[in-house]
């Protein structure tokens, strides 16, 4: 199930993934539901190699 939301900034309409609420799944469930909908969760970021976010709690999609 995806749900249109509009971006704030830009006015955009973004088809996003509904996603579960379950506080047992530890964020990787998020994950694989997202890939699906064609967004993608960022994981190291800069130069070193940083966690973008505090997986699995808060993870970052993006989607081209």
């Amino acid at each position: 199930m995806t749900t249109i939301s509009t971006t704030v900034d830009t006015g955009r309409e973004i088809n996003a993934p509904t996603l579960p609420q379950s506080v047992w799944d530890h964020g990787y469930e998020y994950m694989e539901l997202a890939e699906r909908n064609d967004w993608s969760a960022i994981g190291s970021w800069g130069k070193d190699g940083w966690d973008l976010g505090a997986w699995p709690y808060v993870i970052i999609f993006y989607r081209a």
